[in-house]
């Protein structure tokens, strides 16, 4: 459905079509079932995270346990952190937010939700203020400058199973990101993005992940950077509160997967995890 390499023939909305959270948790079943696998283990991170979460929702009994990665719960005060005119990451990145709004009426900064209307009216095509290849290279330029930013405050505190970077000590491995990406990479995960945060993920009014994560019956371990800029840490310690068997490890990493201390950390959850799993009944 036009993520990673794969394509859809059409326009910009043409990929936006029969593309929602639910039918990928569906191409996910689907998949486990063309292979013949009964139960395994889901991971993922950032808005992997919030799909792996909403596959557990509805096919809890096919998951052995699960690993995720800067945590996405898809609430609207994650969206206002990354993208609104609050005190989120604005406050760490403010010349580039301005430089992502800078085109929008006053209107049109009020909430994440109105930023992330526009760019996705302007992407496709919709909005003559703005050229869409413009909106998608502004909207990607923002999501790069995060990947590198610091919070804007300290967000510590305790949350159960928190724990410090379990890296420390042990040999790091580093790893860069690639560097001859698949064309348009970026250009459609951008309009991804701006569709499902329009679209808050397309979950019921009355549907909320954190509540769905108090019912899973299966070990939970999640990774996130102390530095993400993208996906607030209290996301991840809020996860880890809800869900009955969670761990949370904590590194000095921000948002990226390239971060040698969030590989580290992914790393070493996978592995105790599978141990954990692995122990005779």
């Amino acid at each position: 459905r036009g993520c990673g390499k794969s394509r859809r023939p059409g326009d910009a909305a043409a990929q936006l079509e029969a593309n929602t959270t639910w039918h990928l948790v569906e191409d996910i079943e689907a998949l486990r079932k063309h292979l013949g696998i009964d139960q395994w283990v889901v991971a993922g991170g950032s808005w992997g995270t919030t799909l792996a979460l909403a596959y557990a929702s509805r096919h809890q009994d096919h998951i052995l346990g699960m690993v995720l990665r800067a945590a996405c719960l898809f609430r609207d005060e994650e969206f206002d952190f990354f993208l609104g005119p609050g005190h989120g990451a604005r406050t760490a990145a403010p010349l580039a937010w301005s430089k992502l709004t800078s085109w929008l009426s006053p209107a049109e900064v009020r909430s994440a939700h109105e930023i992330a209307l526009a760019f996705r009216e302007a992407a496709l095509g919709q909005d003559a203020k703005m050229k869409p290849q413009d909106a998608v290279q502004r909207w990607v330029s923002w999501e790069m400058t995060l990947m590198s930013a610091k919070p804007p405050t300290p967000n510590e505190g305790s949350g159960k199973g928190a724990s410090v970077d379990p890296s420390a000590g042990a040999a790091s491995r580093r790893r860069e990101p690639p560097t001859t990406p698949w064309a348009g990479l970026h250009a459609s995960q951008a309009l991804l993005t701006m569709h499902y945060v329009v679209e808050r993920g397309f979950f019921p009014a009355n549907f909320a992940l954190l509540e769905e994560a108090r019912n899973f019956g299966f070990p939970l371990r999640i990774v996130h950077g102390r530095k993400d800029c993208v996906c607030p840490m209290k996301n991840a310690k809020d996860l880890a509160a809800a869900a009955p068997d969670a761990d949370l490890l904590l590194t000095d990493g921000g948002h990226s997967q390239w971060d040698s201390a969030n590989i580290d950390a992914f790393v070493s959850a996978t592995d105790e995890l599978c141990a954990q799993l692995c122990q005779p009944a």
